[in-house]
Order: C-alpha cells, then structure tokens, then sequence
C-alpha cells in the first residue's frame, strides 16, 4: 500500500514528500489563482504555510465568535498550524486512502475531516501551554468545531501525523487519546 515515490510514498522523506505535495497544491491554486482565497494560497512558501493559510483563514470565517474574534482566531490558527509537519502526512493519507480527494487543494480547501484534526492540533497547543486562558482557546475552538462539523476532539488528546478522519460526523475522541506516531 506505499505511495509511489511521485505522491510522497514510503522511501521518501518527509521534506521530499511534503515538497512535493506543496509543489502539486501550488500549481492547482495558481490555475485558480483569479480567485482572492488561491491568490494567498500561491504566494506561501511550504506546504506547511499554505495549510496555515487556508485553515486560519477558512476557520477564522466560520468558528469566530464573541469568545474568539475573527482577527484574533485567524492569528492563533496560523501562528499554531504554520510549522506543523504533521500536515503532510495527512494530507498523503489522505489523497492515499479517499477516493473522494481528487485533488491536493480539495484536500486541504474542503474536507472537514482534515480541517477538524488542523483545529484540534491548535487547540492541543493551547492545551499544552496550560493556564486560564489558554485553556479557555483551546476548549472555546474545540467547542466551535464541534458545532461546526459535529466532530467533538478533545484538546489534550494528541494526534500523529497521517491522520485521516472521512466525512468525520459524530466523531468524537477523549482527552486521553493517542492516535498515530
């Protein structure tokens, strides 16, 4: 079940695979690229970066709140997801095992499965840093995730990379889980 080289696959390193991922997302972003949200998208520099972008930028939209203002949510999500190398993982295993994800820029634009598992990742760093108010972030994200996508992950628990959450409804995992490396 290896990825061929091409994809990212086994025998391949990570920074290849995820050179290569970002390579293929940003060519289908600049064939879009008239649109404002593909515009950003194409001027990012890794693959990490173009994630942190379009989570931050489409989470921002659709989980702030009173408790977490647009501008300042956008900030916490990129500022938490932007050197994440987890995401490339995902984003093979995903293309691997979903038939559904036809394209890298699908993947990381649409899915809620991966936006929900980007969410939860900067929570947990929230998480980690303890405290009133970072706990107060971190639960108030998962809380808008949850009645977003119906997918309820608790901050504290920790995610590996190739996490691959399809269609994600009614998902839910504890504080005290451990999923993947």
């Amino acid at each position: 079940d290896a990825l061929p080289a091409a994809s990212g696959g086994v025998g391949v390193s990570p920074a290849v695979r995820d050179q290569t991922q970002f390579e293929q997302l940003r060519a289908e972003a600049f064939a879009r690229r008239s649109r404002p949200d593909m515009a950003a998208l194409v001027k990012c520099g890794s693959l990490h970066e173009a994630v942190a972008e379009v989570v931050s930028a489409k989470m921002s939209r659709a989980a702030s709140d009173t408790r977490l203002p647009r501008g300042a949510l956008r900030q916490l999500l990129w500022d938490a997801l932007r050197g994440d190398e987890r995401v490339g993982a995902d984003v093979a295993a995903i293309i691997k095992r979903d038939p559904a994800a036809t394209t890298h820029l699908q993947t990381i634009a649409y899915l809620k499965g991966f936006h929900a598992v980007q969410a939860q990742r900067a929570a947990h760093v929230f998480w980690k840093a303890g405290g009133f108010e970072n706990d107060h972030v971190a639960f108030a994200i998962q809380d808008r995730i949850n009645e977003l996508f119906a997918v309820c992950v608790h901050p504290g628990a920790q995610i590996g990379g190739g996490c691959f959450i399809d269609h994600a409804t009614s998902v839910v995992i504890g504080e005290t889980a451990t999923i993947g490396g």
